[in-house]
């Protein structure tokens, strides 16, 4: 994997800061992953931007520990995050991860219109399909270091989906 770089503090159009991963890290999952929920705008509006929630399997779970490491180990020495210097420890303290290890699951955003999906097979899908319950492979992007309030997490942005099969329903 390439070396974790921030790039200078920005704020985009609607007043959020970030420090740019710069170049964005890529990752390809080679493990099928179930998704645990439909992929949903977080404030329910059926909006382009949605959030992937997956089973959290072990090459996740290492990949998603690097970054996120990686992320406040450099912006520790950057004061301009909070207005001052923070140690790792205190970093780590404001970090919302993306995997929530008690429901063994990880969190990704995905916009509609710009994620290409493809099926089992290789050949691409026109449109998303119904994702719950179905295995699926990603490629994804950590793009930013998003800071908000005293809190900061990493975006991970899925930039391929590809859709293997469906759990179906247990009961």
């Amino acid at each position: 994997m390439e070396s974790l770089q921030l790039g200078d503090l920005q704020t985009n159009a609607r007043g959020g800061k970030y420090l740019p991963i710069e170049p964005p890290l890529r990752w390809n999952s080679t493990e099928w992953a179930e998704v645990i929920f439909e992929p949903s705008a977080f404030d329910g509006n059926g909006g382009d931007r949605v959030t992937l929630c997956l089973r959290l399997t072990d090459e996740a779970a290492a990949f998603v520990d690097v970054v996120e490491k990686g992320a406040v180990s450099l912006a520790a020495k950057n004061a301009k995050i909070f207005g001052s210097l923070q140690s790792e420890a205190q970093m780590k303290q404001r970090l919302q991860s993306n995997v929530r290890l008690e429901k063994r699951s990880f969190k990704m955003k995905m916009s509609l219109s710009r994620v290409r999906c493809w099926d089992a097979s290789g050949a691409r899908l026109s449109e998303l399909p119904e994702l719950r319950g179905c295995k699926v492979l990603v490629a994804v992007e950590a793009r930013q270091l998003w800071v908000m309030g005293q809190q900061c997490g990493v975006l991970l942005e899925v930039r391929d989906i590809k859709v293997g099969e469906s759990m179906g329903c247990p009961l």
